[in-house]
């Protein structure tokens, strides 16, 4: 996993699953991930990509289909046959001759398919517009339920296996955030500004939000243990496999 080589964050960090092994391919990545905030992991194979995707949700797949493209393909039909996958954005790499049979595979708004030889621009300016525009589910549930956990927004209320517990207004905030993205890392930022609200990184540190999240976790009892400190970026709540 690579760590960013912009000093400025985005808000969140978009998680990039990248998928693939042929040569010519991989600079034009490097050259992406130097650019911008993203945090990215490599796979060799899209037969890898659910067992990835239950470790981090990614917020886009970058497959190239060059090498094994019926094997892939294959792999990402059924991913596309699993709800909870069904609208992460991809951008697919492939030959000319593929690409139609590609567009079969993956038709949900938001995928693109890119045509090899590719220029590193392209590919850049690609995932940029993906990710601006990807068909992500809005989260608009007045309920948001992981595991033991159950957060009710109108109410302004918290369960931990059913029974009641209470949390302040900043624990309720980091919660929601973890709940309403399970799996995705949230940088300390990003849980700052939704705790204490816009320009809070002015008058406060990192340390802010590490105290915090500690007191939630110690709230959450059995269940906090679900909240992940991610090294040199944040925290996320694990999906459990």
């Amino acid at each position: 996993m690579r760590a960013p080589a912009s000093s400025t964050q985005n808000p969140c960090t978009a998680a990039l699953l990248i998928v693939g092994k042929a040569r010519g391919w991989r600079a034009a990545v490097d050259v992406l991930l130097e650019s911008a905030d993203y945090m990215a992991t490599f796979i060799s194979s899209a037969r890898l990509v659910r067992s990835a995707m239950e470790r981090t949700l990614p917020d886009l797949l970058i497959v190239d289909f060059r090498l094994a493209p019926e094997e892939e393909f294959a792999a990402i039909k059924n991913l596309r046959l699993q709800e909870e996958y069904r609208l992460i954005p991809i951008v697919a790499i492939a030959a000319a001759a593929e690409a139609r049979a590609l567009h079969d595979a993956i038709q949900p708004p938001g995928d693109t398919i890119l045509t090899w030889p590719l220029t590193k621009e392209r590919l850049r300016t690609h995932v940029e517009r993906c990710l601006s525009s990807a068909v992500r589910k809005e989260i608009s549930a007045e309920i948001l339920q992981f595991q033991g956990l159950t957060l009710r927004i109108a109410e302004h209320s918290v369960e931990i296996d059913g029974v009641p517990v209470t949390l302040s207004r900043r624990e309720f905030e980091l919660l929601s955030a973890f709940l309403e993205k399970p799996g995705r890392v949230m940088n300390r930022r990003f849980l700052l500004e939704r705790a204490w609200g816009g320009g809070a990184e002015l008058r406060m540190n990192s340390k802010t939000v590490d105290v915090a999240v500690g007191r939630l976790r110690a709230r959450l009892g059995r269940w906090g243990r679900l909240i992940e400190a991610v090294p040199h970026y944040g925290y996320r709540l694990a999906v459990l496999p």
